[in-house]
């Protein structure tokens, strides 16, 4: 059974660090980003069943990350 990955969006390192450690478990694996930019490298890279992004950043909002996903 393979990994279930998850892919997590935040410009707050913090707040990154808080959703990373709070979905840790076994057989979950976690990306992160603090720049949209490269979220959505990560999403072309890996292809994550799931995507947590946080609305409200700089450059591109969490609308704008998910339009181009």
């Amino acid at each position: 059974m393979s990994a279930i990955r998850i892919l997590a969006i935040d410009d707050e390192p913090s707040g990154l660090e808080l959703v990373m450690t709070a979905l840790q478990q076994p057989g979950v694996e976690i990306l992160g980003a603090t720049e949209p930019e490269m979220g959505l490298t990560l999403f072309q890279q890996h292809r994550p069943e799931i995507v947590l992004v946080d609305m409200m950043m700089p450059n591109l909002n969490g609308m704008e990350v998910l339009n181009r996903i």
